[in-house]
């Protein structure tokens, strides 16, 4: 019993004396949920951790040739984190970031797309429609139509409807329809078709 305390004590102090951009990505997921847990920081406090857990794994993807150990540490990373503390994660993530953690979570539920569709750019984003039409884009590519029309509806019909959010889901279901038409006409170009 004493032996296993010993190695939670040193595993601990590991932990506690390594920074943040040091830990594996396993590690950094374990802070992040501890800090979440503790609810000892506010979102815009773990949103610059998130970005840099999230960055690491686009750089992993970028080398994946070469780095196929490094990609394979992301996978399945967030499997067995519970609900509420992947919703407060998904609170938590820049409206940037948002695509590249859907890569990463096993699955989203209405709740979840809801969080993530009532995100709005910053006031100093020059293009905010484009960056809208990717939060679209990335709940679609994760879920279904039929998720996403759900969750649409949940905030059409609540009380704080964000600003344009009717007009952007609109202008969203109007490419998609446009898409459609497009690669039934070419489907040698289905799936090359997408907002940048």
């Amino acid at each position: 019993m004493a032996h296993y305390k010993k190695i939670g004590f040193f595993k601990r102090l590991l932990s506690e004396s390594i920074p943040f951009v040091a830990r594996s990505p396993e590690m950094k997921l374990d802070w992040l949920v501890g800090v979440i847990k503790k609810k000892s920081l506010t979102c815009a406090e773990i949103s610059p951790y998130i970005s840099l857990l999230l960055s690491e794994y686009q750089e992993v993807l970028q080398y994946s040739l070469e780095e196929i150990d490094g990609a394979q540490s992301f996978a399945g990373l967030f499997e067995n984190i519970a609900r509420p503390i992947l919703r407060k994660m998904i609170m938590c993530t820049d409206v940037y970031d948002i695509p590249v953690l859907l890569e990463l979570l096993p699955e989203l539920d209405v709740e979840d797309a809801v969080v993530i569709l009532r995100k709005k750019p910053p006031p100093y984003e020059k293009k905010p429609q484009i960056i809208v039409d990717k939060l679209f884009q990335a709940v679609f590519d994760k879920t279904s139509e039929k998720l996403l029309e759900n969750a649409a509806q949940d905030i059409m019909t609540s009380e704080d409807i964000p600003l344009h959010f009717v007009d952007s889901y609109k202008r969203f279901k109007e490419m998609r329809e446009d898409e459609q038409v497009l690669s039934s006409l070419f489907p040698q170009a289905t799936g090359q078709i997408r907002m940048e």
